[in-house]
């Protein structure tokens, strides 16, 4: 068995390197193919994912197809590592500009590259067993990039909620926006808004998108929505406590992260304060578009390691935003 393992991790290897020189494809064909060929790279980088998975099983199991017979994505069942899985992984997905600078590439093709990884995270996601993914797409401080960038970066974003709708629904994908509502291009908006709408019986795995995002912003927003039932006189400043905070955050239903992953650079970035309370943290060093399924299975297996104590006995696990400190009297 290691020697199989050892062989397919030396195709693998070679594998990577031909992925490593197609990223550059879609810069080199006209704009209206590049859409074609960037799913043609995603899924030869999920069947790389795949194998990464299975390792030699893959000579006997062999390799499932990405798409079922009637062409809708196939659901294939979760295959978690050894030890504690995270139940809700968040993603600072830093990095593509200098994953297209290293490459001679424009920067709106590092940002179609990222997209690209967040699908594989998210079919590598639900491999693992991991039922919540939430991904800092685009902050409220990114509105301070240049024009053209965030116009070439909403451009890819529509792309992908128009065009990988179908394929999120049919891998029993709930999508969730959150962020301000009130700044974004209508269009896009709607867009967003109907893919929640589509996918929102889903329960296979969530996917929050953060997008017009920042954690003080988050938090301003609930104060001022607990300080104007305050002032209508349903409800008391005395009977204000975590439980009606979570009730006016953008997605009140999220459950706090256990494991954080931030590419490229070691801080959290105005990213979901609160839910952050108790997570672990891993920095990875690599630009988002690079992180595949070994880089979650890596940072699965680190979380795994580690004690949880939420700042009291290892014994006693809760939920950070279910906490409630002891009073006495």
């Amino acid at each position: 068995m290691e020697a199989l393992d050892a062989f397919v991790d030396a195709q693998l290897a070679h594998w990577r390197e031909l992925l490593e020189e197609a990223v550059l494809a879609p810069s080199t064909v006209a704009v209206g193919y590049q859409t074609f060929v960037h799913t043609l790279l995603l899924g030869a980088q999920m069947h790389y994912d795949e194998v990464t998975l299975l390792r030699s099983r893959v000579l006997t199991e062999g390799l499932e197809s990405l798409v079922t017979g009637d062409g809708q994505m196939s659901r294939r069942a979760a295959r978690p590592c050894p030890g504690p899985t995270p139940g809700h992984i968040a993603v600072i997905a830093d990095g593509n500009r200098r994953w297209a600078e290293a490459r001679g590439l424009p920067v709106d093709q590092g940002h179609r590259a990222g997209i690209r990884a967040v699908l594989r995270l998210v079919n590598a996601a639900q491999r693992t067993g991991i039922r919540h993914v939430t991904v800092y797409m685009f902050s409220t401080e990114n509105w301070y990039r240049s024009q053209g960038e965030v116009a070439a970066l909403f451009d890819a974003f529509a792309d992908w909620f128009a065009r990988g709708a179908q394929t999120l629904h049919e891998l029993g994908v709930k999508v969730r926006w959150s962020g301000r509502r009130d700044r974004l291009e209508e269009s896009l908006a709607s867009s967003l808004e109907l893919l929640e709408s589509m996918t929102a019986n889903n329960d296979k795995l969530t996917l929050t998108i953060c997008l017009d995002y920042g954690g003080r912003e988050e938090l301003a927003a609930a104060a001022r929505a607990l300080a104007t039932e305050a002032v209508a006189g349903t409800i008391r400043p005395e009977q204000i406590g975590m439980a009606e905070v979570a009730r006016h955050l953008y997605v009140p239903e999220m459950p706090d992260v256990d494991l954080l992953v931030r590419t490229c650079e070691q801080r959290i970035s105005n990213f979901l304060p609160w839910h952050l309370a108790y997570a672990e943290l891993v920095f990875d060093p690599a630009p988002w578009p690079d992180f595949d399924l070994a880089r979650l299975r890596d940072a699965v297996d680190s979380y795994a390691g580690r004690e949880r104590r939420f700042g009291g006995d290892a014994e006693l696990p809760a939920q950070a935003g279910n906490l409630e400190p002891a009073r006495n009297g």
